[in-house]
């Protein structure tokens, strides 16, 4: 028996606090998602995911109803089934370029920005950590990576969300 919208919808949603609320250190997987909306102020959702069927999950039963308007399970594309099927569960969890590319495509008002793990978000080695590191600091402009006295706090940012 297929779920209604509204069940397949708060599941998406409780599926969604689940991964944001991990402790990013000892995920394997981080991925950022920006999502724009002309009513509703830019959101970036930080998700964290420790092996590769919280990556499944997250594909199957948040993505198409959190981001891609799908009001059914029969309405998930082939391309999430395929990207599902291609992914190994005893292998760690990851996106390829191409992967995300696909994924984007599917998305409404929202993109797949990011993937990697929190060491390399603190780093500062890419123009979306970056950004992140400079909304954690409140700063215009990147100035250097997460220090070590800033990673707790720096993981209770990204676990609360963040909105501007």
């Amino acid at each position: 028996m297929l779920k209604s919208l509204d069940d397949l919808q708060k599941s998406a949603a409780e599926l969604l606090v689940k991964l944001m609320s991990q402790d990013p250190e000892s995920a394997q997987l981080g991925i950022i998602i920006t999502q724009f909306g002309s009513l509703i102020p830019q959101q970036i959702y930080p998700l964290w995911m420790n092996n590769t069927k919280q990556l499944k999950e997250f594909l199957v039963d948040a993505l198409p109803f959190e981001f891609c308007s799908c009001e059914s399970e029969n309405e998930i594309p082939d391309e999430i089934h395929q990207r599902v099927a291609s992914l190994n569960d005893s292998d760690p969890p990851k996106l390829l370029g191409t992967d995300i590319e696909e994924l984007n495509a599917l998305m409404n008002d929202a993109q797949i920005r990011w993937t990697g793990t929190f060491n390399q978000l603190c780093e500062g080695k890419s123009e979306v950590s970056q950004e992140v590191i400079c909304l954690f600091r409140h700063e215009n402009n990147y100035q250097k990576p997460i220090q070590k006295d800033e990673r707790e706090d720096f993981k209770e940012f990204l676990i609360a969300g963040i909105h501007y």
